[in-house]
Parts: structure tokens; sequence; C-alpha cells
């Protein structure tokens, strides 16, 4: 999983995981952000952990009407590696999870992570909920484990 650090992934490991990741995750959630997203003309999504944009890749066809992806992450290589459907602009933001990825939530209409919150502390996740709530915007987290 890592090749330098505990809190690096390899850009190959990502890549093999990610079709399962995508066939894992499930359509009627999906559908009732689709619907909620809509309704509520989101704009700005905000994906922590973001990585090379996986979650951007599954999300971002699903919710046309989101005008830009804004995928923060700690790892300059991952973001380096960023891709996202033609036509979807994305943004990167280089940096901290608990400052910087907090800090995008302030303009986030939606916020997304995959396989993230089971790498975090409860106290960061209390932070995004309290930021999230604050802000009054929508929460998609995928792919946690809690180890059984």
């Amino acid at each position: 999983m890592s090749d330098r650090s505990p809190d690096h992934f390899s850009q190959d490991w990502l890549r093999l995981r990610e079709p399962v990741d995508h066939r894992s995750r499930p359509e009627a959630l999906v559908a009732h952000l689709e619907a909620e997203g809509r309704l509520r003309r989101w704009r700005t999504a905000v994906d922590l952990g973001g990585g090379t944009g996986s979650n951007v890749r599954y999300l971002a066809p699903r919710l046309p009407w989101v005008q830009e992806w804004r995928v923060v992450d700690h790892d300059p290589e991952a973001l380096g590696q960023v891709q996202a459907p033609e036509g979807v602009p994305v943004r990167t933001v280089l940096g901290d999870l608990a400052r910087d990825g907090l800090d995008e939530v302030e303009e986030a209409d939606l916020v997304t992570g995959s396989a993230l919150l089971d790498l975090v502390s409860r106290g960061w996740i209390d932070q995004l909920a309290e930021r999230c709530a604050r802000r009054g915007c929508a929460i998609l987290f995928a792919l946690s484990y809690d180890g059984r």
C-alpha cells in the first residue's frame, strides 16, 4: 500500500483499487445524492483526501451541475495525477486536512471523501461535522472500514 510512509499511497495501488471501489458504492445512496444536489443546486464540491481524483471521476458524471470540484490532499504526487472527466473543472489544494481541508468546507455545498474516515481522528471527524453543519452542506463518505 505504501511505498514511502504510512501517509503516502502508491499510485499503482490506487489505480488498481479504483474499479473495485467504484463497483462497491451503493447506487441507491448516489441516486439520493443526485436528487438532493439537483434540488439544492449544488455548485461547489470538496473531496477531502482525494488523492488522484477517483471520487471526482465517480461522482462528477452523476452530479453534472457541480461547477467546481476541489480535491484536497497532502500528497503532491497524488495531486499531480488528478484526472477528472472531460469538461469537469477541478482545483487541487495541497495541504493538511486538519487545516486546509476544513477551511475548504467553508465554501462547499457538498463534502466527499473515500476510504478516509478510518485514517483520521475522532476529533477531526467532530470538527468536520461541526463545520459541515454550520455551513449546511451535504456530506458523502464512502468505503470506510472499522476493522471488522
